[in-house]
């Protein structure tokens, strides 16, 4: 039986794509015994999973994402050696896959994976039968079945791939509640806050598995691409209609849902995005949708795609000169993954963007590293 270690530490969104790897993974080794190294805050984003044999819950020691999985991967490959492991694949992107980014994050997770996607693509969760039970206690105790529009509210993203905050939310969620009186607002965050108003709950007290359960019990989905968006659109939630309000990112933080549905041949019809950031035209937006989502998404959907220059974000600096001289792995990753148009190549604007972050976080570590030396 041969005995695999997958490693990706997180986080939350990230995880439930990976399932799906998971899943390949004993279709490609049939009978294996395949341990999942996660961190310890995401561990339960994988608990109960059917491919998934043990978990390995890695505490670090120190809270920098970089030292953590180069301490995590250094572990693994001493435990490898010691004939605990036979095979190990490393399927994040941070630090040793950055080269193999193609512009979106779950691609890119799977092209670290070296063999071929045959699986679904739709992330596995299983939920427990008490999670279940605590979210119909939750939808019983806030009368949600009374409610025409029930809405899923997630507002506080930490990958910059969205504008909206705590405070632009629960702006807008009051907004909502009161222009329609059958309406109510589930704020999902694990940031405190005071609810302005009665029809606008906390879901704090839930878990964040827990939200793809709620999610049957909701109508509709504001996001920002981040982990409660997701979790909807694993095997155990509900497909929503859905308004993500997104950034113009560019590298890492582009997140557009749509764009990574279109690419895996998923339906993406009940997925409308938008960079607008005005409060009351995001109102417009979202009432639009909410009273003729497919006249909504018609007229205020925005096609995002990655910026053809964010290829450059991810050079492997930290190789030195050798790093370097491998440009043409992103770039390359960036052209088989996203058909690029003449007018992205002269995108000078997001050139300019580009070199202002490459020269602020690459440029200046990479001789900061060489002058060590």
């Amino acid at each position: 039986m041969k005995r695999i270690l997958l490693i990706n530490l997180g986080a939350n969104g990230d995880c439930v794509m990976v399932t799906a790897i998971a899943r390949q993974i004993k279709s490609d080794y049939p009978g294996c015994h395949l341990t999942w190294v996660i961190l310890l805050r995401y561990a339960t984003v994988i608990k109960n999973n059917p491919f998934v044999d043990a978990i390995w819950e890695f505490k670090p020691a120190t809270c920098k994402s970089t030292a953590e999985e180069n301490l995590c991967k250094m572990k693994a490959e001493v435990l490898q050696a010691a004939g605990d492991f036979d095979a190990i694949f490393d399927v994040q992107i941070y630090p040793d896959n950055v080269a193999n980014f193609d512009g979106t994050i779950r691609s890119s997770m799977f092209r670290n994976y070296p063999f071929p996607i045959t699986v679904p693509v739709t992330p596995v969760v299983r939920l427990l039968q008490e999670e279940v039970v605590r979210v119909e206690h939750f939808a019983e105790k806030n009368q949600l079945s009374r409610y025409k529009n029930v809405i899923l509210f997630e507002c506080s993203p930490r990958s910059g791939q969205s504008f909206l905050t705590l405070d632009k939310g629960l702006r807008l969620a009051k907004q909502l509640v009161e222009a329609k009186t059958d309406l109510v607002v589930i704020v999902s965050t694990l940031l405190p806050f005071e609810p302005p108003h009665e029809r606008i709950l906390s879901g704090a007290c839930l878990s964040y598995r827990e939200n793809a359960a709620l999610s049957h019990y909701c109508t509709f989905l504001i996001g920002c691409s981040s982990g409660i968006t997701w979790i909807t659109t694993s095997d155990a939630g509900k497909r929503l209609n859905t308004v993500q309000f997104l950034s113009r990112a560019i590298g890492g933080a582009f997140a557009s849902v749509a764009y990574d549905f279109k690419y895996w041949g998923l339906l993406s019809d009940h997925i409308l995005e938008s960079t607008v950031t005005d409060d009351d035209k995001m109102l417009k937006i979202v009432l639009t949708a909410l009273d003729d989502f497919p006249v909504a998404h018609q007229k205020y959907h925005q096609e995002l795609r990655p910026r053809f220059w964010g290829w450059l974000l991810f050079i492997d600096y930290r190789k030195g000169w050798r790093g370097l001289l491998t440009f043409y792995r992103p770039f390359f990753c960036f052209i088989r993954r996203n058909r690029i148009r003449l007018s992205d190549v002269f995108d000078f604007v997001s050139l300019a963007s580009v070199l202002c972050v490459f020269w602020r976080q690459f440029i200046c570590k990479f001789f900061m590293n060489h002058l060590r030396r």
